[in-house]
């Protein structure tokens, strides 16, 4: 809103009560209610978008909690690929005036380094991998396969009809109002309701972003180049045992 845009939402039928994260700007934005499965209330939500030009879409949903992703792998697939090519159809069926379509994918996307890839990757002097655009991918788990089909579908509309397509790869999410499913919102729920914090495995290591995550994806819809692919952090990595 600072930018004096005109932001709509578009809000999971289901998920009413997730609107609660956003009633504090329930004044200032325009809520769509459907699902990314159905392309009918997709393109009864972007029908709007008709009127404007330069708009930028943020596409930011998909079903992402990886935990679940074993118990519910078709709406896994379902969501965040034929969500995604719901929404780059939409655009090109309405004939949309498009400064940017942002795909938001995930750095799980890399998954672990395969030992065939291994003279791919960039390494830094303590030879800990480095990951940028670059790098291979290789999805371990549902979801992230998902996301990298998301990733590449985008760019089939880049290169078939000229769609502003961009894909980000941006690294672990927090922030206020996050669900507790996630591994900040655990660590703050259970010290907040008990004397000690149960954690699974405290090894790995994560960057973790939030106000430098959506300054990312800004600097990306804005002064991005179409057809191109953004990777970024917080720039630090940081242990799960630290981070409790």
């Amino acid at each position: 809103m600072e930018y004096g845009a005109n932001v709509h939402a578009f809000v999971r039928a289901t998920s009413s009560g997730e609107l609660r994260n956003i009633r504090h700007l329930r004044d200032d934005i325009t809520v769509h209610r459907g699902d990314l499965r159905d392309k009918h209330s997709v393109e009864r939500a972007m029908q709007h978008l008709t009127e404007y030009s330069d708009s930028i879409v943020f596409h930011l949903a998909a079903q992402a909690h990886v935990g679940e992703l074993w118990e519910r792998p078709y709406e896994t697939v379902d969501t965040n690929i034929t969500g995604t090519l719901n929404l780059l159809q939409t655009v090109v069926d309405l004939d949309l005036d498009l400064l940017k379509f942002d795909t938001a994918g995930t750095s799980e996307e890399y998954g672990n380094v395969d030992y065939q890839m291994e003279q791919k990757h960039e390494y830094d002097d303590d030879g800990r991998v480095l990951l940028s655009e670059r790098s291979p991918v290789n999805p371990i788990s549902i979801y992230a396969t998902s996301k990298l089909a998301a990733d590449f579908l985008t760019m089939n509309y880049h290169d078939a009809y000229g769609l502003p397509g961009v894909t980000t790869r941006m690294f672990n999410n927090y922030g206020p109002r996050q669900n507790p499913r996630y591994i900040t919102g655990t660590i703050i729920t259970q010290a907040l309701e008990r004397d000690i914090v149960e954690l699974g495995n405290i090894t790995p290591k994560r960057h973790m972003c939030v106000s430098d995550g959506v300054r990312g994806h800004l600097h990306v819809a804005l002064d991005g180049n179409p057809g191109e692919e953004y990777v970024y952090g917080y720039g630090e990595n940081i242990s799960m045992r630290d981070w409790g």
